[in-house]
C-alpha cells in the first residue's frame, strides 16, 4: 500500500530524528533492509514487545517515557549477557487518533536513551492499530563469552545490583497519583539498563569462573530464581539482606501491604542477578565498591531443590506460592 503524503512526511521526519552514522553501517535506514558489517565478536539479539493495557497505561506513561522503556528493557537483556548493544529495530502500531507529535515524541524518548549507549535505530515498521498501542523492539549487539542464566552451583552466592520492588512501588504510586514517590515512579517509567555493570565485568575480564550465572530481574525475584535454579538447585534468601528502598517501605505500609512481598514478587526492576563462587566474593565485592556500584548479597544456592526465606528470627520457610508476573494468568 502506498503511503499518503502525510505518512510520507511523518516517515521522513522520523528518519531525520533517528538517523545516525555508525562506522559499521553499509546500507543505512531507508532502504528495503539495513546492512551492517559483521562484528569481531559473537552477535547477540534480543526482542521484547509492550502492549498498552498489559505492560503500560497511557494515562501516566508519556510517549517519551514509553519510547525510553521500550528500548531499555531490550538493553537490559543485553546487559544480562555481558554484551555491547549496537543497533535497534522498532515496530510501532498506534490507533488512528494518535497524533504525529505523539509518535515523534515516542521516538525522541527512545533516541535519547539510544544515544547514551551508542545505539543506532536502523529500521522497523509503523502501522495503524485497531485499538491498543503496541511496541516491538529488537536489538543487536556483540559479545565475547556470553554470560547465561545456567551455571549456578550449590554454594554460590546470589547477589543483586539494586533495590527490589521499587518499580512495583512506582507503578502503584502512579496509579494512585501519589507523586511524592519520585524515585520509584522514575524507576517504573524510565528504568536504567545495567549496561554499566556489564561493562565493569568485561573490563575486569571476569569470566565464567567468576560469574557462574547472570540475568536481569524483570519478572520478580522469585520467578527469576526458578530460572537460575533450573528445577535442580535450591536457594536460601536472607530477608534481612534484601535491599528494600524507603519509598517501597513507606508506600507498602501506608497501603497496609508487606514491603517484603513487593521485594519478592514485584517485577520490572531490571537490576542484575549474579551467581558467583564463595572464593570470588571478596574480589567481586571489591570491584563493585571501586566502581561505586551497589552489590547486595541476598542468599546462597544449595542442593535442596527449594527456594526458602530466612526471617530475622532465624526461621526458615519454603516459598511455594507463585505470585509473579505471567502473561497468560487468568
Amino acid at each position: 500500500m502506498q503511503n499518503t503524503p502525510r505518512e510520507h512526511n511523518l516517515i521522513q521526519n522520523l528518519k531525520k530524528l533517528v538517523n545516525r552514522h555508525s562506522p559499521r553501517t553499509l546500507v543505512p535506514l531507508g532502504d528495503d533492509a539495513f546492512v551492517f558489517k559483521s562484528f569481531s565478536e559473537n552477535t547477540v539479539i534480543a526482542q521484547d514487545m509492550m502492549v498498552e493495557g498489559v505492560h503500560f497505561k497511557t494515562n501516566y506513561f508519556s510517549p517519551k517515557d514509553l519510547g525510553h522503556k521500550a528500548l531499555a528493557v531490550n538493553l537490559s537483556d543485553l546487559a544480562a549477557m555481558g554484551a555491547r548493544p549496537h543497533f535497534a529495530q522498532v515496530s510501532l502500531a498506534v490507533p488512528k487518533d494518535v497524533s504525529e507529535d505523539w509518535i515523534l515524541s515516542f521516538y525522541s524518548g527512545m533516541t535519547a536513551l539510544a544515544d547514551q549507549y551508542g545505539v543506532e535505530i536502523v529500521g522497523g515498521d509503523l502501522s495503524q492499530s485497531p485499538s491498543p498501542i503496541m511496541v516491538d523492539v529488537s536489538i543487536v549487539g556483540e559479545v565475547g563469552d556470553a554470560y547465561t542464566r545456567r551455571g549456578a552451583q550449590a554454594g554460590d552466592w546470589l547477589a543483586i545490583t539494586g533495590p527490589l520492588g521499587l518499580s512495583q512501588t512506582g507503578r502503584l504510586a502512579l496509579e494512585k497519583e501519589l507523586y511524592i514517590y519520585a524515585e520509584a515512579t522514575q524507576k517504573h517509567l524510565r528504568p536504567t539498563p545495567r549496561l554499566d555493570v556489564a561493562k565493569i565485568l568485561r573490563q575486569h575480564q571476569l569470566g565464567r569462573e567468576h560469574i557462574h550465572a547472570l540475568m536481569d530481574c524483570s519478572d520478580g525475584l522469585v520467578n527469576e530464581l526458578l530460572h537460575l535454579t533450573r528445577g535442580e538447585l535450591g536457594v536460601e534468601l536472607n530477608e534481612e539482606d534484601l535491599p528494600i528502598d524507603s519509598d517501597t517501605m513507606g508506600l507498602a505500609l501506608s497501603l497496609q501491604q508487606k514491603p517484603l512481598d513487593w521485594a519478592l514478587w514485584g517485577g520490572e526492576d531490571y537490576e542484575l542477578l549474579l551467581a558467583f563462587p564463595p572464593n570470588k566474593k571478596d574480589e567481586i565485592k571489591y570491584i563493585f565498591e571501586s566502581a561505586d556500584m551497589d552489590l547486595f548479597l541476598i542468599g546462597k544456592f544449595n542442593d535442596s531443590g527449594k527456594i526458602t526465606l530466612k526471617n530475622p528470627q532465624g526461621e526458615i520457610e519454603e516459598i511455594r506460592e507463585f505470585k509473579g508476573w505471567s502473561h497468560f494468568s487468568k
